[in-house]
């Protein structure tokens, strides 16, 4: 399943480093361990860490941009069958098309 860091960080595709770096702050902040006794917050603190490493380097972000960008227009030109149970709603089968 594809994951969508900017929702993650919770900043807009266009966010600079500095923005990125802020969001990343508050976000580990808020999900860490010690904040969240008895909760089990490992999968978003790794959820976190990844989109903040994808995010902050430039290379890896163009990268993930341009399938980022074909992960939202297939979401838009995607729309939901009335037949199905609204949890169903959005499935989408989407590769991830990667040379490297």
């Amino acid at each position: 399943m594809f994951k969508d860091y900017y929702q993650i960080l919770d900043v807009s595709f266009s966010a600079s480093k500095e923005e990125i770096k802020k969001a990343y702050r508050k976000k580990s902040l808020q999900w860490h361990p010690d904040r969240n006794p008895g909760v089990d917050v490992t999968e978003m603190m790794q959820d976190i860490n990844e989109a903040y490493k994808i995010l902050n380097d430039d290379i890896s972000r163009a990268r993930y941009d341009k399938e980022y960008q074909l992960f939202t227009q297939q979401r838009e030109n995607c729309k939901p069958k009335r037949s199905r149970p609204q949890s169903e709603y959005w499935i989408y089968d989407y590769e991830i098309n990667d040379e490297d």
